[in-house]
């Protein structure tokens, strides 16, 4: 009996672990003592989205108030880190549709120093933007405040 118990238990277990997938990698953005670790928007393991479709819905998502949102004081310094998933991949942030870098990032961590701009309703969506087999697009409002 105990033997049978073992065997059901056993397999529940194996059966359990392989219908686990596992977790998209993760940002965190952070200014001042405000951080916000986020989620993707969309992300796909094997690169099968549609990444400017994912972009413009990440946009709209952030300028709606459907994402998280950090509040930013402009001239204040931004930091974006990625896990090493995003980094190995290259990546890139942009703010409003703005490319922050030319070339992609493929460091864990990068920074950046928030433009003087008026303060806006709908707020500044920012996005993060994973190249390579692995797609993906991280979406944050960021709210002005003086």
């Amino acid at each position: 009996m105990k033997k049978a118990a073992g065997i059901v238990l056993a397999v529940a277990g194996v059966t359990a672990l392989a219908s686990c997938e596992k977790p998209p990698p993760g940002v965190t953005v952070f200014t001042g003592t405000n951080s916000e670790r986020l989620s993707p928007t969309c992300f796909s393991w094997d690169g099968q989205i549609d990444a400017q479709q994912c972009i413009t819905d990440a946009a709209q998502r952030a300028a709606s108030g459907q994402t998280a949102s950090l509040s930013v004081v402009p001239e204040n310094v931004v930091g974006i880190s990625v896990d090493p998933a995003i980094a190995d991949q290259g990546w890139y942030p942009t703010i409003a549709g703005q490319r922050l870098t030319q070339e992609s990032i493929t460091e864990t961590y990068f920074r950046f120093t928030f433009p003087r701009v008026p303060a806006s309703p709908e707020g500044y969506p920012l996005a993060v933007i994973s190249e390579g087999e692995q797609k993906g697009v991280w979406a944050l409002r960021m709210n002005v405040r003086s």
